[in-house]
C-alpha cells in the first residue's frame, strides 16, 4: 500500500471524528435546554410572558401619550395665536359708536358753527369714551387736594406756600390710570412744599 493510500482514509476518519463532536455537542446543548426549561416554574415563565407583552402595550402607550401631548401643544400653541390676534375685539367693539359720534360731530360742526353746540358734541364723545374704558376695568387718578402718593403720583413741579401741608397736590397736569387695581400712569402733578424762610424758621 502506498503512502497516498494511507493518507485518504486517515483524512476521512478525522472528518468522521469532527462530525461526531458536533453532533455531540449540539446534543448536550439541548439536552441543557430541556433541563434548565425543567427547573423553570411554568407559573414563572407565564408571567415573564405576561410582563413582556405588558412592556409592549406599556410601550406603546407611552407612544400614543406623546403624540397626544405633541398634538395638544400644537393646538394650545394655534388657540393663543388665535386669542392674540383677537383679543382687543370687545374693546374695539365699544369705541366703535364713539367714532360713529365723532364722524357726526364733525358734519355737525361744519353746518353749525355754534362753539357751544361743538364744546357740547366734544363734552359728549369724552364722556363715551370714558364711559368704554371704565367698562374695561379703566379707572382715572385724580388727586387734586389729595395727599401726595409715590406709587401713583409723580411730582413734576411745586408750590411754595405757607397756607396747606407741604405734599399735598395741587394741580393736576396729566391723569393717571389704573387697570384693574394696576397702575399703568402716574398721574402728574404740582404739590405744595413750605417757603424757604418757613423753613430756616424751623431749624
Amino acid at each position: 500500500m502506498s503512502q497516498k493510500d494511507k493518507e485518504v482514509p486517515s483524512k476521512e476518519v478525522a472528518q468522521d471524528k469532527e462530525a461526531q463532536e458536533e453532533v455531540e455537542q449540539a446534543l448536550e446543548e439541548k439536552a441543557a435546554e430541556e433541563e434548565l426549561l425543567k427547573e423553570w416554574d411554568p407559573e414563572a415563565i407565564r408571567e415573564l410572558i405576561k410582563r413582556a407583552a405588558e412592556g409592549e402595550e406599556a410601550k406603546e402607550r407611552f407612544l400614543r401619550l406623546q403624540a397626544e401631548v405633541e398634538n395638544n401643544k400644537k393646538r394650545l400653541a394655534k388657540d393663543k395665536e388665535e386669542f392674540l390676534k383677537f383679543a382687543n375685539v370687545r374693546l374695539l367693539e365699544s369705541l366703535m359708536p364713539i367714532l360713529d359720534n365723532f364722524d357726526l360731530a364733525l358734519q355737525h360742526a361744519e353746518k353749525d358753527h355754534d362753539p357751544k353746540h361743538v364744546l357740547q358734541g366734544i363734552q359728549m364723545i369724552r364722556k363715551l369714551f370714558g364711559d368704554a374704558f371704565k367698562k374695561e376695568g379703566l379707572e382715572t387718578i385724580e388727586p387734586l387736594n389729595e395727599k401726595f402718593d409715590p406709587h401713583k403720583h409723580e411730582a413734576i413741579g411745586f408750590e411754595e406756600t405757607d397756607d396747606k401741608e407741604e405734599g399735598i397736590v395741587v394741580d393736576v397736569l396729566q391723569v393717571g390710570y389704573l387697570l384693574n387695581d394696576r397702575l399703568i400712569r402716574p398721574a402728574k402733578v404740582r404739590i405744595t412744599k413750605k417757603k424757604e424762610e418757613e423753613k430756616n424758621a424751623d431749624k
